[in-house]
């Protein structure tokens, strides 16, 4: 029964101890490369839409506002304004 499609409420038993679940988090491609970059070269990258003309820090894969790909990278200066 574990694994059968449950299709009434009288079938459900509770579960008593701990549910085993595993999972890893990752950056995700974007990501990866950012927090490398910091780690092992000490600067900060960006990643510019073309379309846009806009910068993400962190960097993203998509734009948000025109949904481009985003495959242009920069480095970031070290002053700058938010």
């Amino acid at each position: 029964m574990p694994l059968d499609k449950v299709t009434q409420v009288a079938q459900t038993k509770p579960w008593h101890g701990d549910i085993p679940v595993y999972g890893q988090y990752t950056f995700g491609i974007a990501g990866e490369r950012f927090f490398r970059d910091i780690k092992d070269k000490g600067r900060i990258m960006g990643a510019k839409c073309a379309a846009c003309n806009l910068v993400y820090v962190p960097p993203r894969i998509y734009c948000e506002r025109c949904f481009g790909e985003l495959t242009e990278w920069l480095e970031i200066p070290n002053r700058g304004v938010v």
